[in-house]
């Protein structure tokens, strides 16, 4: 047998004759970074044989030297490699996709290949798959880039959602719901709450929340860590309203963040530290160890969730 060519991309013994411009390339994503326009390699009509040079119709083998063009071959997607890597051909995909068929299902609501641990315990969003990646903009369903699902049900590249997680951001840039497991993140901001009382004036102080993980509203007691949604548990929430606030307090209130604290200090005028500066201190030390935890955790999609959806071969 012919030894493997090809290039950095496929091992195979074939390349393409581009139909678009009449020039050979060992693959797709080899003409792709030459030329100024793309290929779609179901086009292809012609592959010339690496091996002794023959150009004909594509095949799996070459019609004059017999060499067989790659171990896979899938006549649909013009898909030649002599690499195993579990591809299959995915019908309502369109697509060829790599992984093991036992390892994947299409669901057609998503319509995407997802793992088998997904099946029955995802949430589904009408075509997720076909929208483009909300970080980098590029295309998900035909990407080459393995992708995850939220808890959401929407689905970014892996890497596209590591850089966020690395960057702090845990939200989903579409619907500003977890991405990943943020339990223990939520344990260290009820620590820091519950050893972080606000001060007096502010005891009174209630405000409704919207949850941007199970979408229920909230009347909690305000804090300048947070408000944690009173039916799931999770800090990651929006303000939709403050009630109990002291006249002489309503100004430095509805901005949010530290400035409420600080500004109640500076109205208090206790330059001595009196309780309301003990407080500041206290909230701002408290920030501070939030701030280090949110740095320091490291946030992880969950074990048993795989990639989910499976890059293109």
């Amino acid at each position: 047998m012919a030894s493997a060519s090809g290039c950095e991309h496929y091992t195979r013994r074939c390349a393409f004759v581009t139909p678009c411009c009449n020039n050979i390339y060992a693959c797709r994503i080899c003409h792709d970074e030459k030329e100024n326009h793309q290929l779609d390699r179901k086009s292809v009509q012609s592959v010339k044989c690496l091996q002794c040079n023959n150009i004909q119709d594509v095949a799996s083998s070459c019609e004059e030297c017999e060499t067989k063009f790659g171990r896979y071959f899938c006549e649909i997607c013009r898909l030649f490699d002599d690499q195993e890597k579990g591809q299959f051909h995915c019908d309502a995909c369109g697509i060829c996709r790599i992984g093991g068929r036992k390892n994947f299902y299409h669901c057609p609501r998503c319509d995407i290949c997802l793992g088998v641990g997904l099946k029955d315990s995802h949430k589904c969003v009408d075509k997720s798959a076909r929208n483009d990646c909300p970080v980098c903009l590029e295309d998900i369903h035909t990407s080459r880039i393995s992708a995850n699902m939220s808890p959401c049900g929407h689905m970014i590249h892996s890497t596209c959602m590591s850089k966020l997680l690395a960057s702090g951001l845990y939200m989903c840039p579409l619907c500003k719901g977890s991405m990943v497991n943020m339990s223990s993140m939520w344990k260290q901001m009820d620590r820091e709450i519950g050893r972080t009382p606000m001060p007096e004036e502010y005891h009174n102080v209630k405000v409704t929340v919207l949850c941007c993980d199970c979408h229920k509203k909230s009347k909690v007691k305000f804090h300048v860590l947070g408000a944690k949604c009173s039916h799931c548990g999770s800090y990651n929430t929006s303000r939709e309203g403050i009630e109990g606030l002291p006249e002489d307090l309503a100004g430095g209130a509805t901005g949010g963040g530290e400035t409420e604290i600080e500004d109640a200090a500076m109205d208090e005028g206790d330059p001595d530290g009196g309780s309301i500066e003990h407080q500041v201190r206290l909230v701002q030390r408290a920030v501070e160890n939030v701030s280090a935890s949110v740095a320091d955790i490291r946030l992880e999609v969950d074990e048993g969730i795989p990639p989910n959806d499976l890059p293109l071969d």
